[in-house]
């Protein structure tokens, strides 16, 4: 068998003798014809050989460290040398240790001393017939490649030669490219890019393989000049020898995708817009709120001044003069313009608390309670209770808005635990089924979890205005900020048991 020719790689033989004279004979026999690479035990044999995959190792039998007969087994086991031909080579001409080493994996035994001739013949052969195995498996790959890739029809699926040649063509790639086989085999797959990008197509296939896989989008270019949005795959495939066979190319046609991403990306722009548009006309109707708000304000206290004035004034300087029932029309009359003060300040409240602009910052819960706590304390110092704040309750959100929910919820519970000798009021947070949530609880005067649903309505009330004092929107505010914050609240109560209200803020 000649050896390959120059134009060609030359085929790669392994020498293992520790013998150097034997080994430097070795390299000039055969280091004309084929490249040659000699070492001098097993251990470096088994090393060289797996980071550089030789066509042919010819070993020694009786070599220092890993003997032949181990390196055999070895090399057999891996599945990267597992078909490189072996050539045993011994002094001895026995049976026995022919037997041995066909037996650890040896495809040929040579004695020495052995002819110029005599070596040449038999590497030769070896190097021949495995080139012919090579062939034989690569003629099956190929084969069950065109049967798996031909039946797709989604998909431009081909196999490219190690320069990056067409070697097989499937119907997906010739309905998405245009070309009929005979007319792509042997071409350059740089014939689907336009010239100015086809200089990187070199690029493309040495990052492939050194990666293990190369991928891209971009536009590519039918037969007929037109082009269109595609996706593409390249994957090196290799022998079990990791000898590369070639490259697989998978490409997708995007075009569909690509005309409905710019339909979405026209429609997001047009939402945008209208978003724009539609944030301008609420900050135009806020404004106008705002300046309605402090209108019915100013609007409607004037008259209730009036009507408070007058009625003090008349009780004052006509007390001899009004018979009993007038007097208490009168204290009617002012109890009602306070009413109809708290409603109107209660009203504004509300409204704010859903315009404000939020300012996000961590906050103190447990030193805020204990402010709301100590100020209610100073207002009715006479009232007993027992209050237990937890320690160390903290969260992210607007300062004053988070004030608003701890002097409403705190608040409440005052007023609902003020018939007892000795109120607890307790602020603090639980973890349950519900998660992480905050709670004010009190052992007050509870209500019918029945009605729980009226909670948090404006103008709700569950206790009537002779039972305790209040305008019913205080909750409504709460829960408009607790909302403002992404959490919720919720309540459970017990009637003469006292409630608790829960609430959550968010990721806090």
């Amino acid at each position: 068998m000649a050896p390959a020719s120059g134009s060609e790689p030359r085929e790669r033989i392994l020498v293992v003798e520790d013998d150097a004279n034997m080994r430097r004979t070795l390299e000039l026999l055969l280091g004309g014809d084929w490249e040659v690479e000699a070492v001098a035990d097993g251990g470096s044999a088994l090393a060289a050989a797996t980071r550089r995959v030789p066509d042919l190792i010819l070993t020694d039998l009786v070599i220092p460290g890993l003997d032949g007969f181990a390196l055999l087994h070895q090399l057999r086991a891996d599945p990267r040398t597992r078909l490189v031909p072996i050539i045993a080579v011994s002094g001895l001409d026995q049976e026995e240790a022919r037997i041995h080493a066909l037996e650890s994996g040896a495809s040929d035994f040579l004695i020495k001393p052995f002819s110029e001739r005599e070596l040449r013949a038999r590497v030769g052969t070896q190097l021949e017939m495995a080139r012919l195995r090579r062939e034989a498996l690569q003629r099956q790959s190929e084969e069950r490649f065109r049967l798996l890739v031909e039946a797709i029809r989604d998909y431009a699926i081909c196999r490219l030669d190690p320069e990056g040649r067409i070697v097989s063509w499937n119907a997906g790639a010739q309905a998405i490219h245009g070309y009929r086989e005979e007319e792509i085999l042997g071409r350059s797959f740089a014939l689907f890019h336009a010239p100015e990008a086809r200089g990187s197509i070199q690029d493309a296939l040495q990052q492939a393989l050194a990666e293990g896989r190369f991928e891209d989008e971009g536009l590519r270019v039918r037969k007929d000049g037109s082009q269109f949005w595609a996706n593409t795959v390249l994957t090196p495939i290799r022998d079990e020898a990791d000898r590369l066979w070639g490259f697989a190319k998978i490409t997708r046609d995007l075009t569909d995708r690509k005309r409905a991403e710019e339909e979405i990306a026209g429609l997001n722009a047009n939402l945008e817009r209208r978003v724009q548009a539609r944030t301008a006309e609420l900050e135009a109707a806020n404004a106008e709120l705002e300046a309605f708000s402090y209108s019915v304000s100013h609007d409607l206290r004037a008259p209730l001044r009036a009507i408070d004035g007058f009625s003090h004034a008349l009780m004052e300087d006509y007390d001899k003069q009004l018979p009993p029932p007038a007097t208490d029309y009168l204290r009617r009359i002012v109890a009602a313009t306070r009413k109809m003060a708290d409603l109107i300040d209660g009203l504004l409240d509300l409204s704010r608390v859903s315009r404000a602009e939020m300012r996000w910052q961590e906050v103190d819960l447990s030193a805020m309670a204990r402010q709301v706590a100590e100020g209610l304390q100073r207002s009715e110092p006479q009232r007993r209770v027992q209050w237990d704040i937890a320690d160390a309750l903290a969260a992210r959100g607007d300062p004053r808005l988070l004030r608003v929910v701890l002097d409403n919820l705190i608040g409440n519970a005052w007023k609902f635990s003020g018939g007892k000798d000795t109120a607890r009021i307790q602020f603090g947070l639980r973890t349950d089924g519900e998660g992480r949530a905050y709670f004010v609880a009190d052992d007050g005067a509870g209500f019918d979890m029945a009605y729980a649903g009226k909670l948090f309505g404006a103008f709700q009330r569950l206790h009537t205005e002779r039972e305790f004092e209040g305008t019913g929107i205080g909750l409504a505010t709460v829960r408009r900020v607790v909302n403002r914050h992404g959490g919720r609240i919720w309540a459970e109560a017990e009637p003469g048991r006292g409630a608790m209200f829960l609430f959550t803020l968010g990721a806090s």
